[in-house]
């Protein structure tokens, strides 16, 4: 019992002292040539509804 709650101290230790990553914000431009963006919803679970936006919404 007593390693048990000892594994389980130094692990939550290790949690709490891991570095936190952190990633650079990028921007992206769209190609209105080629952007589309498509999805699918399921219709009160009876048909699978296909959508598709040609232009972005800026």
């Amino acid at each position: 019992m007593k390693t048990l709650l000892s594994i389980a101290a130094l692990t939550a230790s290790l949690a709490v002292a891991a570095p936190v990553a952190v990633a650079e914000p990028e921007t992206y431009v769209i190609d209105d040539e080629h952007f589309s963006m498509s999805f699918e919803v399921n219709h009160i679970g009876y048909a699978p509804v296909m959508g598709m936006f040609r232009t972005p919404a800026l």
